[in-house]
């Protein structure tokens, strides 16, 4: 958690966080929300170039440090219908150079401000494994809030993750000590 007390631009943000990750092995960063960032833009920049070179900013910050980056922007305030319509990219505060520019877009979205239904729609993935597209898919959500946790058909998503990483990590811990040990059942550390 980075809340400079003197400015809030991206250079103090990218001074703060190189520390961190050089020093405290920090491997992500998230600006949450965009829009309190200060403002560098030049005065003959329009806003789609100051956005273009934010983002060509980030990408290389993220790219040199070799860290997740993620940018939380809110859309611009919604007409009030029932159901909300699902914002896009372009109801950002600069518009398509969002979509422009991003690797991915991901859109958090209730339809209904009162109910715990929730949407999360991916709007654009640069880097899919699969090597195919999966904008336009979504899947549905329930947020719990007593336990302030996201429910995907009644589990918990990130569960079968933490199962898996914990028992590869367990299994490698095994093939690690099965392949480093001698015939007294030490553990040879010559190559650790």
């Amino acid at each position: 958690f980075i809340y400079p007390e003197d400015t809030h631009d991206l250079k103090t943000i990218h001074e703060k966080f190189s520390y961190l990750i050089l020093k405290k092995g920090v491997r992500g960063v998230v600006i949450d929300p965009l829009n309190q960032l200060d403002k560098t833009q030049k005065q003959y920049q329009r806003d789609d170039q100051y956005l273009s070179d934010l983002y060509m900013n980030v990408k290389r910050f993220a790219l040199s440090h070799q860290i997740s980056y993620n940018i939380i922007a809110h859309p611009n305030t919604p007409e009030q219908k029932n159901p909300l319509p699902v914002p896009t990219a372009y109801n950002l505060w600069g518009g398509a150079m969002n979509f422009n520019k991003a690797d991915g877009i991901i859109c958090f979205h209730r339809h209904n401000i009162s109910e715990h239904v929730s949407e999360v729609w991916i709007q654009k993935n640069k880097v899919v494994d699969t090597g195919g597209s999966m904008a336009g898919n979504f899947f549905n959500l329930i947020y719990e809030w007593k336990e302030k946790r996201f429910y995907a058909n009644g589990q918990n998503p990130l569960t079968e993750y933490w199962n898996r990483i914990n028992n590869t990590q367990s299994e490698n811990t095994i093939q690690f000590i099965s392949e480093n040990t001698d015939d007294k059942g030490y553990i040879n550390a010559s190559g650790l």
